[in-house]
């Protein structure tokens, strides 16, 4: 039997992060943003999906 497991279970983030992006270069676009971008627009459907790699992530909702 083939194992379809992307990453074994009980990595630490920054190991489970450089997997991640180990694997899928070349698939997908790296991008960096600043303090402040938005990725989203209230409001706005969501077609991609995101793994933050360092920094922090923040959702404001008015």
């Amino acid at each position: 039997m083939i194992d379809t497991q992307l990453l074994p279970l009980g990595d630490s983030y920054h190991q489970l992060a450089c997997e991640f992006r180990n694997k899928l270069a070349g698939q997908c676009a790296i991008k960096r943003y600043a303090k402040g971008d938005v990725l989203l627009q209230q409001g706005d459907e969501q077609d991609a999906g995101y793994l933050i790699i360092s920094g922090v992530l923040g959702a404001l909702h008015a």
